[in-house]
């Protein structure tokens, strides 16, 4: 982990609280005292200096638990501002910190409106009105995710970002967080790496909006504390496990940077729906997209940045509602890119269409995409068949679901030459075991990564002694032949055939890449593998000392599968430490994937 951030060109530190003085220093802080509720439905305390300690060069709050007066459980926690003795009008706040992980714990360090303070009434007024800036919270059972956002309004609206990164939990170490606010550009990086970014945002009270960039062009002030219980966390999560042993948050420093200058008037960034050719004869306008034939009806509406689309019926039939825009002309062997993020409140598809307006002529084959509930970026590169003099961009909507499409970041532009040109990593694999294959998928999904790849997913099925099942999955992994590949990963543990996987590294020598196997050795190829063993002993050691198992059968997937052998060694290890005698009767073996695993279950209870 690096402690290194770069500076941008021309900032230079304005204050900086290093925690070095042994005690909270009354000229920068105040120790904030509140009653259960104050905020976010929060159960605890604010209890002044109570739960706050400045040791070792870093600032502690440890939330506890205690009792009033009638037996009920009491919280406490500490949260410490800086209104009203060190407020800030833009700049880069950097903030080195290690979270608790504790159950229930939701840590954070957050920019609050000083104007929207209300001294007497004691709270933030007419909220989101003044805006707000969560440069970090961590919630204590989800120490492997960091999140940020900004909140404005009305109505209430936010935009927010997260940062996760394989095997980094932000309660081990101490981690870099920092967010970049500039007049009309709020960026969010953990250790030096951005992970989000935004631009747009109003202050609106009715039909009454104060100029761009309000509300975040006034003075804000420094907020950091742990909560108890908030209702941030979501139900089933707010619930508080203190271990007093493991619940501190530890603050290293935290340090403010300024420009010298700030350009005051600035003007809010074009709406991003706008597509743009970049040809000056083009006549479409911004945001003209309008529902076309269907048999589904949609609500289609803009909300700022995001176009949204909410069926408002499901037909039961195939039709489609057509959300188009049109009057972009295309050139004869010229090349196109269109892309846009994309998600859905509920997994779907949507179809995208390029067509002449003069004689509904497709420009080119439609893309299907698939959109789940996280914002994903898609992008496609078409060379455009003929001239078009007006042709249009379309979203087909099926009929079958009412789950609404939310779509922003959209453009069309044209391609010089052979531009950006980034060769594509193929990760082949399987989809039974989605949630460790999304997983991999995620931790590539680096900026440096996708600034010089492309990463693209081919997912197989497990294994089908069907032979005309086989061809179809033969040929499918054919398709890597057509691409410019920099290398394949291959999961050899999820990819069952092994046909599949001497076609796909035959493909990689075939074409000079490296092919990367995990799981399974193949030669020729670069062999990797996970560690699972010591995580799988700790599970069985669990069932045992704290469960007081003393009767225990095993699944242990395909026979003679290293995979599977190498966990049936480490149970019997296990049992044989803890005096408990295995046999061949306590371990089953098959393709337990789901609906077998429970189906020998059933059959063994």
């Amino acid at each position: 982990m690096s402690n290194k951030v770069s500076l941008p060109d021309n900032y230079h530190i304005v204050w900086a609280e290093e925690f070095n003085k042994g005690q909270l220093k009354e000229e920068f802080w105040n120790a904030e005292t509140r009653a259960p509720g104050w905020l976010d439905g929060e159960k605890q305390e604010y209890s002044g200096t109570d739960c706050i300690e400045v040791k070792d060069g870093c600032l502690s709050i440890r939330p506890k638990i205690t009792t009033n007066n009638s037996g009920e459980m009491r919280y406490l926690s500490g949260r410490i501002t800086s209104i009203g003795k060190k407020d800030f009008t833009y700049g880069k706040i950097i903030a080195r910190i290690k979270v608790p992980k504790a159950k229930g714990l939701l840590s954070y360090i957050r920019l609050m409106p000083t104007e929207g303070y209300d001294k007497e009434a004691e709270c933030y007024k007419e909220f989101p009105l003044h805006g707000q800036i969560d440069m970090v919270e961590i919630a204590g059972n989800r120490t492997d995710e960091a999140v940020s956002r900004v909140a404005f309004g009305y109505p209430y609206t936010q935009r927010s970002g997260s940062f996760q990164r394989l095997n980094t939990d932000f309660s081990n170490d101490f981690h870099i967080f920092s967010c970049e606010w500039d007049q009309d550009e709020i960026i969010f990086a953990c250790d030096g790496k951005e992970y989000y970014r935004t631009s747009y945002w109003f202050s609106r009270t009715g039909e009454n909006e104060e100029p761009y960039p309000a509300p975040f062009n006034k003075p804000f002030h420094l907020v950091i504390g742990v909560s108890v219980g908030s209702d941030r966390l979501g139900k089933g999560d707010n619930k508080a496990e203190i271990d007093a042993n493991d619940s501190e948050l530890l603050v290293d420093y935290v340090r403010v940077y300024q420009k010298p200058r700030y350009n005051r008037q600035v003007n809010r960034p074009a709406r991003v729906l706008a597509l743009n050719t970049e040809d000056s004869d083009s006549n479409n306008t911004a945001n003209a997209f309008y529902v076309a034939e269907g048999d589904l009806n949609a609500n289609v509406s803009f909300m700022e940045d995001e176009l949204i689309i909410t069926p408002s019926y499901i037909s039961g039939v195939s039709g489609e509602t057509r959300l188009l825009q049109g009057g972009f002309p295309f050139k004869k062997g010229e090349f196109y890119e269109f892309s846009f993020d994309g998600r859905a409140d509920e997994e779907r598809t949507i179809r995208c269409i390029f067509k002449s307006d003069d004689d509904d002529e497709q420009v080119t084959d439609p893309y299907t995409i698939r959109l789940d509930r996280n914002w994903q970026k898609h992008r496609m590169v078409f060379e455009a068949p003929k001239d078009y003099d007006s042709a249009s961009i379309v979203f087909a909507i099926n009929a079958f679901s009412k789950s609404s499409i939310h779509i922003r970041n959209i453009l069309l532009r044209k391609r010089i030459n052979n531009e950006d040109r980034r060769k594509l990593i193929a990760v082949c694999g399987v989809w039974d075991d989605s949630d460790n294959y999304s997983l991999f998928m995620k931790a590539l999904q680096t900026e440096e990564i996708k600034s010089r790849f492309i990463l693209s997913s081919f997912t197989f099925n497990v294994d089908n002694p069907d032979p005309v099942q086989t061809e179809l999955e033969l040929d499918f992994a054919n398709l890597l032949l057509k691409m410019d590949l920099a290398c394949i990963i291959i999961f050899g543990e999820m990819i069952k055939s092994r046909e599949v996987i001497d076609r796909l590294v035959e493909i990689g020598h075939e074409k000079g890449v490296p092919v990367i196997t995990f799981q399974r050795p193949v030669k020729g190829c670069i062999n990797a593998d996970f560690e699972y063993g010591s995580a799988f002993e700790e599970l069985v050691k669990h069932v045992i000392e704290v469960h007081g198992a003393r009767r225990l059968d095993m699944f242990g997937g395909f026979r003679d599968n290293p995979f599977s052998e190498e966990r049936i060694m480490i149970f019997k290890k296990v049992l044989d430490d803890h005096g408990i005698k295995t046999s061949t009767a306590n371990i089953f073996y098959g393709d337990f994937w789901q609906a077998p695993a429970f189906t020998v279950m059933c059959d063994l209870l």
